[in-house]
């Protein structure tokens, strides 16, 4: 009894020795740190560590698309409107509910529900016999219109997908600037031609040609 005693005594005394111990109490608190910060799951955004070193890849892919986009609405609404009516123009544009529907299944894997997607066959239909009986139909104008309206919705729902990540006016911003320097190009092109042409140009009557400048700057 007495050896059992003395070895509980000096257990004891070792447990206390290295309770007080300063290295083993570091290296406890550090544990415990670590388990308490580094070993917790993190519940920070999962693109932060790409918002941290600069702006993310998707960030400026998805920017790039809108911009491209909305320069592509306005392009091809131009080219339609110069091959057939505004009427038969307007009437495509009536068939966007249907293309929204098809993009944002394709994109967002959003699901429609069956009601709806029956009240839009009629809209369907009504645009291809309105196609068929069009008396001044041209298919490049056509091409143009179902184009546009196609880089319309693209552009509405992408739109959707970028609102769960920033506030309107910033996507409004960001979109802008995406498309300004899509346009850039364009702009600097137009506008040496106009210089060119201002310069070089003896005319007494009328502008000089290359003037399209005008609505680059305009569209800006």
């Amino acid at each position: 009894k007495g050896g059992g005693g003395g070895g509980g005594g000096m257990e004891h005394e070792k447990q206390r020795l290295l309770s007080s111990d300063p290295s083993s109490g570091t290296s406890n608190n550090q544990e415990s740190g670590s388990s308490s910060v580094g070993g917790a799951p993190s519940k920070t955004d999962p693109n932060s560590s790409s918002s941290s070193s600069g702006v993310s890849f998707h960030f400026v892919r998805d920017m790039s698309i809108v911009g491209v986009l909305r320069g592509l609405t306005v392009v091809l609404g131009l080219i339609a409107l110069e091959h057939v009516p505004v009427s038969f123009v307007e009437t495509i544009k009536a068939t966007a509910p249907a293309f929204t529907v098809l993009f944002a299944r394709l994109i967002l894997q959003e699901r429609t529900a069956t009601p709806v997607v029956l009240t839009l066959l009629p809209v369907v239909a009504g645009l291809v016999l309105c196609s068929a009986s069009e008396l001044r139909f041209d298919a490049v104008g056509f091409v143009a219109a179902v184009m546009n309206n196609c880089a319309d919705c693209v552009q509405n729902v992408m739109s959707k997908r970028m609102l769960a990540h920033m506030k309107p006016t910033q996507l409004q911003f960001y979109t802008s600037v995406a498309a300004l320097l899509l346009q850039t190009p364009f702009v600097l092109r137009d506008a040496t031609g106009f210089v060119r042409s201002w310069l070089g140009s003896h005319r007494s009557h009328g502008a000089p040609e290359d003037q399209d400048v005008l609505y680059h700057v305009m569209e800006i």
